[in-house]
């Protein structure tokens, strides 16, 4: 029939893929349920290291990211007792 296409890979065959592993594409970085191998980003180049930090805890940036849209330390202590945050 002439029509383009390739074997579609269960997630296992992706994780366990010969080339990513090859080419180093995997990278233990650590998070709140422990070490976790994450993806590499897909551009990269000789000679510049890419950052892989930790996954954040859930909430853990919340409030920063809030003092950074203008919030006041009362609102998000307010917030804080209130289980909003």
């Amino acid at each position: 029939a002439k029509i383009a296409n390739a074997r579609l890979n269960t997630m296992k065959d992706f994780f366990n893929h010969p080339q990513l592993k090859e080419r180093g594409r995997w990278e233990e970085i650590s998070s709140p349920v422990g070490q976790i191998q994450a993806l590499r980003p897909p551009v990269t180049a000789e000679g510049i290291d890419v950052v892989m930090g930790a996954v954040p805890d859930l909430g853990e940036h919340t409030e920063s990211i809030l003092e950074e849209y203008g919030f006041q330390s009362e609102q998000l202590k307010q917030w804080r007792l209130n289980g909003v945050i």
